[in-house]
């Protein structure tokens, strides 16, 4: 299945972390909207848990605990790393924010040559306020397909016939990357 749903986490401050909606949206999704997710494919356990037994409607807004949130400060998730292997490594401060592939993390200190830096989501170990709300629920192949093509304006023509998909286009292979990516498990045919 796949859920269409909005949904925004606060912190206590009511500073907004994450959303659909907003300027913030862009940054974190590449456009501001509703997203189209599964349930294994959300990193808070409580949205998760929510969609498990969530219908068309439903919404929630609760204050979360840390474990339900952004997860409880993990000491082995801060870490000594020596600077050279850090773009810019000669220029780290702490409170700068650094990347390694996906992984981005906070500069705690900087001594010669090496820096400590917490891989913890900044917001680990603090409560949080989530609200959210499905929108859609997509179930049958075939609305779940239509549903891909049109969410990432996906120029794909294709033909179902039971579980087996015959797919054409300039973004056949994005297509077929986001149904593995959703779980969506036909049999493609050339």
């Amino acid at each position: 299945m796949l859920y269409e749903i909005e949904f925004e986490i606060r912190d206590k401050n009511n500073n907004i972390i994450e959303s659909t909606q907003g300027e913030i949206a862009k940054q974190q999704f590449g456009k501001e909207g509703p997203l189209l997710i599964t349930p294994e494919l959300l990193r808070l356990p409580i949205l998760k848990k929510f969609l498990a037994d969530a219908k068309e409607g439903d919404s929630i807004e609760q204050e979360v605990p840390p474990e339900e949130a952004y997860g409880n400060k993990e000491r082995a998730l801060i870490k000594k790393v020596s600077t050279s292997i850090i773009e810019g490594g000669d220029r780290l401060q702490p409170g700068l924010y650094v990347r390694f592939g996906d992984i981005i993390g906070k500069v705690i200190s900087v001594s010669p040559g090496r820096a400590t830096i917490d891989f913890n989501h900044p917001y680990a170990g603090k409560p949080v306020v989530v609200k959210a709300k499905v929108l859609k629920i997509y179930k049958e192949p075939k609305e779940m397909l239509d549903k891909i093509k049109e969410y990432y304006e996906l120029k794909v023509n294709y033909e179902l016939d039971g579980d087996s998909l015959k797919v054409e286009g300039e973004d056949k292979d994005k297509f077929l990357e986001l149904l593995k990516l959703y779980k969506i498990n036909l049999k493609v045919v050339e």
